[in-house]
């Protein structure tokens, strides 16, 4: 008993996010785990702040997250893997 008390404590809060989620459920838990450890989230962006309307609905976001993959499409990245790789990079510096 001692031991798993002693396994658990060496975890860091970013710990236990199953690594096989979808990219944008990958980074929604983490940013909730690294707000419960009250760890510094990035800042939001300033270079985009032209281009990006400010939304007040799940619908107006939605549009918002379809035009940067289509954009991100444009540029010939992937979305999903530049989304999965940041968040996995902000769980790795913060584990």
């Amino acid at each position: 008993m001692s031991f798993k008390k002693k396994e658990k404590s060496d975890r860091g809060p970013l710990d236990g996010i199953p690594p096989h989620l979808p990219a944008l459920a990958l980074a929604a838990k983490a940013i909730a785990k690294a707000r419960k450890a009250d760890i510094v989230l990035p800042p939001e962006p300033t270079s985009l702040d032209d281009d990006l309307p400010f939304t007040y609905s799940e619908e107006d976001f939605g549009e918002l997250l379809f035009s940067l993959v289509c954009r991100a499409r444009q540029n010939g990245l992937d979305a999903e893997r530049a989304l999965r790789t940041y968040t996995r990079k902000f769980i790795e510096y913060n584990s």
